[in-house]
This record gives structure tokens, sequence and C-alpha cells, in this order.
């Protein structure tokens, strides 16, 4: 068996780090407070209550209507806002597709207007991730890659942090696939996952290069990453796939939906956080991209076989994991015996 390993967005907070677009939110919003003239590009207060100094009292003013935004500075941002105080999860991309085909609705008289204002949030993401990148090494992950460390084996990392550079290998091969920050080679990848559908309807616009800019089936093709995975998957015939802190949602579902029906995947294992709810949340969105019910039956590794996700508060290795993880490789040996 060979490995190939998803790295996502789990895998930065699992060492400390406030990664997540929510904290990101929140940064925001706490600097726009203490320094009101910064961000103006993205946010401007109307008016607050000299008593709102604080995130929660900020939160708690859009919610009963005593702090009021300037919408029209950037409409997009001041929807995630809103959207974020009344308690929903924030995903960014998904939003920024909402918009996009539905443009009047939120005052934006085009698609590059909407761009604009977008690819300001991607620059100050890009430098709140850059103020992020100081994580720590996790035993228990030095273990693992150590165990990974060969030729054969690859890692796809959608996070556009370098906390996988803390680990050390000699042959294993990792693929920033969402790019990294501030790379002109690689540069970050940060949009919509379209659909072929979705596609086609926006190809039927008027100005098609605005409303395709940040779809990522689109801004793959900026760099080789998706070759080189293409080639590693028809190179090799026996994968075993590891997810360690990727939540499989939409964000990335074309991409996904092909490596986990890819022939040559036998396997999907979830390295899951806490518990069964955590398994069971990815299960589901496993289930739903891969949209077949065989392969899905067929791959997916079950919640006694899979592995907890450590996390930078482990003073040790967890023996858990550790067990585990011996068992996973033995499993792996055995089946290439048995099929040799």
């Amino acid at each position: 068996m060979t490995n190939l390993i998803i790295i996502g967005n789990g895998f930065d907070l699992a060492h400390g780090l406030k990664t997540s677009y929510n904290d990101f939110i929140k940064f925001i919003i706490n600097h726009k407070l203490k320094f009101n003239s910064d961000y103006n590009d993205l946010i401007i207060i109307d008016y607050k209550p000299t008593s709102v100094r604080r995130y929660d009292q900020f939160i708690e003013g859009l919610q009963n209507k005593t702090v009021r935004l300037r919408s029209k500075t950037n409409p997009f941002f001041s929807y995630l806002i809103e959207n974020h105080a009344n308690g929903n999860w924030c995903d960014i991309e998904k939003e920024y597709y909402e918009f996009l085909t539905n443009l009047a609705k939120w005052n934006y008289r085009s698609a590059e207007s909407l761009n604009k204002d977008f690819e300001i949030l991607k620059n100050y993401l890009q430098q709140y991730l850059e103020s992020q990148d100081h994580a720590n090494q996790i035993k228990a992950y030095q273990v693992f890659f150590e165990k990974m460390d060969s030729k054969n084996n690859l890692v796809i990392n959608f996070n556009y942090t370098k906390t996988l550079k803390n680990y050390k290998t000699q042959e294993l091969r990792i693929l920033n696939f969402h790019g990294e920050i501030n790379s002109e080679e690689n540069p970050i990848i940060f949009g919509y996952a379209a659909s072929h559908d979705q596609s086609r309807e926006l190809l039927k616009k008027d100005d098609r290069l605005e409303h395709m800019k940040n779809i990522k089936r689109h801004a793959y093709k900026r760099t080789r990453n998706e070759d080189l995975l293409r080639r590693y998957l028809q190179d090799h015939d026996k994968i075993e796939l590891s997810i360690i802190g990727h939540s499989i949602g939409l964000s990335d579902e074309q991409i996904l939906h092909d490596l986990f029906n890819d022939e040559n995947v036998k396997r999907i294992r979830i390295f899951y956080h806490l518990g069964y709810k955590n398994y069971d949340q990815s299960k589901i969105n496993l289930d739903y991209i891969m949209n077949n019910y065989q392969n899905f039956s067929k791959k997916l590794v079950n919640f006694q076989d899979c592995i907890m996700m450590p996390q930078y508060s482990d003073e040790d290795i967890p023996s858990e994991f550790r067990i585990s993880l011996n068992n996973m490789i033995h499993c792996q040996e055995e089946i290439y015996i048995r099929e040799a």
C-alpha cells in the first residue's frame, strides 16, 4: 500500500493556530474596535455606543441593532460579519458563490466589483494567516510523518500555512495544493469549487472572465499541482488515503470527488477530532461528495479502525494514537503481502 495524505485546516487548529475563517473575522472586529481608522476598505462602523469596546459587545450590538455598519463600503464582508453575529459558521468561499450568482440582490453592479472586494479580503486573510504561522512541533505527528517518509507517499496540503515544514522528512513529497502565502510561483487559491453545471452557467455570462476568476477548477491551471496529483494516482495502484483535519466540505468538492472515487484509491481513513460526532460529520460529507454508495461503502474505514487526531495540548504521544497508528501500518503490510 502507498499512502496519500490530505491535510486540512483542522491540522493547523490541532497545533493551536487560530486559522479558521471565524477566527479571522473576530480578529478584524477586535482590531477595528481598537484602531478605527484601519480596514476601512473592509468595514466602516457608522455608529456604535462608546461602551462597545470588545468583540462580544460588538456582536451583541449588531444583534440588538445598537451597532450599525456601512454596508456599501464592502457589502460582501459586511454580510459575513452579520452572518457571523447571528451564530452561523462562516464559509467565505461558499458565500462568495452566492453573491456571484445574484449580484443585484447584494448591491453589486458587476462581478468585477464583487471580485475587487473579494481580492481585498483575500489579501488581508493572507496577512492574518502569516501572523498566525508559528506552530510548534507535536511529537505524535513527527512519529506519523517519519513512518510515512517514503518516496511512494504523498501529502496534499490544502492549508496556506507552513505548519508541515516543522516536520523533517527525507523522501515524503508535499504538494501545497492551494498555494502558499506570498508566493508568486504557487499563489494561494481562494474561491469556489463550482460543479460542471454551475461552471457552465457562469460561462454563459457576458463578462465570463470575471465570473470565472475565482472558480477553483480554473485557478488550478495556474500551477502544475493538479497534473502532479493525477500522475501520482495513475502511477500507484494500491493507495490508502488518510484525511487529517479536512472537513470534506463543498469548498473543495470537485477535486475531492475525483480523488475519492479514483479506482486506485482503495481505502479512505478519517483522522477525527475528539470522537464519533466528528467522524460522523466527515462521513456524511464524504458520502455526499463521493455520490457513489458502492465506492463509499467499500472504501471508508470504520470508526473503530480510524485514528483520533493528537492536539497541541498533548504533552506526550497519546497511547491510543500510537496503538492505532501501529495497527494501521500492520494492516497495510498484511494487505500488501496478501495481494503481492
